[in-house]
């Protein structure tokens, strides 16, 4: 279901037989804004189709729909909390004459904060003179508690805003304006942080994925090595699937959310306490313990199970990644068949 606000008027005049003429001037001028109630797949083939005429949208989570079933825990019907903006952006080929470092065959990762503003901000040198940059804006979660939508003003008059704050931010490579000066605003990002950890990952046929590159893709994995285990495409094996899926992942990707919470306020939180946390860890925390911290955080990395599996590479002990004996019954049985064939010919 989607609801629009008064602006969109003039784009959905066509359909209603009128023209945008017919609309006051106050309507007709204004940009569209849709707002889609629900993420359902009719709510998200539209952002599709929003998104790829650059009609800014707005889909707002909907569960009303959900709470009458007995579902949806009370924690997973509470608002999305934000408490970090992130814009990340990356430049084109800086002058190597000038910033020399950039030549330097290992990367060079600098963070920086400033106790006046709610800001911090990083950098990252790259392969050709290339430099990553991000800035990170820390919200009370108050502010952010009524903005309980997802939205896709993403583009490049939406994040211009916070560009000209952090203007005159000071990096190694000059100022954080010189470093996005030097980047396409097709290059540039933004991102909510959102604080939150849904229990409910399943329902029916309907099944949730996590969000961030490394859960995400990791998620994916698990979930489709469980729909190859399916023996046979009926409902009953469907909810089996996700369910051994939902198994698999949970405990893993709470894990790694409650590390990333905690690892997101102690790189870019400005409050007392995690700015005291930040010291702490900064200035007397072994290094041997940082690292252990790290690899147990990325010891589990599934691989798709149907596919020949990558080697492990490096020190840090992981999980160990097993085939699908399914698949490994159809290579054995390929096997067999090819080698009865080569003796009969």
């Amino acid at each position: 279901m989607s609801s629009t606000s008064g602006s969109i008027n003039s784009t959905l005049s066509h359909s209603q037989g009128l023209k945008g003429s017919d609309l006051p001037p106050s309507v007709s001028s204004k940009p569209p804004h849709v707002l889609i109630a629900g993420a359902g797949i009719g709510g998200l083939f539209l952002a599709n189709i929003l998104e790829k005429t650059d009609i800014t949208y707005e889909i707002f989570e909907k569960t009303k729909e959900i709470k009458p079933l007995g579902k949806l825990p009370k924690h997973d019907s509470k608002p999305l909390t934000k408490g970090f903006i992130c814009i990340v952006g990356l430049t084109k080929p800086m002058d190597l004459e000038k910033f020399p470092e950039l030549n330097s065959p290992c990367s060079k990762a600098d963070a920086m904060t400033d106790h006046h503003n709610s800001y911090s901000w990083f950098t990252l040198s790259l392969p050709g003179g290339v430099v990553s940059w991000g800035t990170v804006l820390q919200i009370d979660s108050a502010t952010f508690s009524k903005d309980h939508f997802r939205t896709s003003e993403w583009g490049p008059e939406a994040i211009e805003p916070f560009l000209k704050e952090v203007d005159d931010f000071k990096t190694p490579y000059g100022t954080l304006g010189s470093l996005i000066d030097m980047t396409i605003r097709e290059n540039i990002s933004k991102v909510f942080l959102e604080d939150k950890f849904f229990e409910t990952w399943t329902s029916s046929r309907t099944v949730l994925v996590g969000d961030g590159a490394v859960n995400a893709i990791q998620d994916a994995i698990v979930l489709v090595n469980c729909l190859y285990e399916m023996k046979v495409t009926s409902y009953e094996s469907i909810v089996e699937a996700l369910t051994s899926y939902h198994k698999q992942r949970y405990d893993i990707a709470k894990s790694l959310y409650e590390t990333s919470k905690v690892t997101a306020k102690i790189h870019y939180g400005h409050k007392l306490m995690e700015r005291a946390l930040r010291h702490i860890i900064v200035h007397f925390m072994p290094s041997s313990i940082q690292t252990q911290g790290v690899s147990k955080t990325m010891a589990n990395r599934p691989q798709v199970s149907f596919l020949p599996l990558t080697p492990h590479r490096g020190k840090a002990p992981i999980v160990p990644a097993r085939q699908s004996p399914k698949y490994l019954e159809k290579q054995a049985n390929a096997a067999r068949e090819a080698k009865e064939e080569k003796e009969t010919t």
